[in-house]
């Protein structure tokens, strides 16, 4: 971040600042004034999934959640759960950094008919390849298993060194009361980076 004093074009700055209140309300109100806002997975701490809810919710800014120890290298292979809905979009325009850096990007969608999802899969390939992203597409069955256990088993399966999928593409209430695939991802983001957007 750069201070007051410096220039444009000079190196980056660090500013610390101080503040009262509730550390999830305070977080999620700065993280409006940053690009990306980075958190621990909420296997670390129960706070640190609050923080991240309110900064998607309320800043509709990306969220990265780091776990405690990655197993594989955040740019050697990112994984896109896709869905086709807004929120996924902007999960994916906003890891395009990342992707770029990536040696391999995959996108996969959860679906019992691979129909269902071939035309969007087609259309988030051909928004890559405009980045000069190269990826390739697949649909897996959920089997017996949620959704969510689904994307993360196939995270494991490739080896993704970054998960990136929208947040909360249904009701946050539905969520809680229902469960989703935010929320659990949320709960066991353990073993690899996940890059959240609403």
């Amino acid at each position: 971040m750069l201070s007051e004093n410096d220039e444009l074009g000079s190196p980056l700055a660090a500013s610390w600042r101080e503040a009262e209140g509730s550390y999830a309300e305070i977080a999620a109100q700065r993280a409006a004034a940053f690009d990306l806002m980075v958190a621990a997975s909420a296997t670390v701490m129960e706070s640190l999934m609050a923080i991240a809810e309110q900064s998607l919710l309320q800043t509709r800014r990306p969220v990265l959640l780091a776990p405690a120890r990655p197993q594989s290298d955040l740019t050697d292979s990112v994984m896109i759960a896709w869905d086709e809905s807004p929120e996924c979009w902007h999960a994916v325009s906003a890891a395009i950094p990342f992707m770029q850096l990536a040696k391999s990007v995959r996108v996969i969608s959860v679906d019992r008919d691979a129909s269902n999802r071939q035309a969007s899969q087609a259309e988030v390939l051909a928004y890559l390849r405009c980045h000069g992203i190269d990826a390739t597409a697949q649909v897996v069955a959920p089997e017996l298993r949620s959704v969510a256990d689904t994307l993360l088993a196939a995270g494991a399966e490739h080896e993704a060194g970054l998960l990136v999928m929208g947040a909360y593409s249904h009701s946050r209430l539905r969520e809680m009361l229902l469960g989703g695939a935010t929320r659990h991802i949320l709960k066991n983001a353990s073993a690899r980076p996940v890059l959240l957007a609403h």
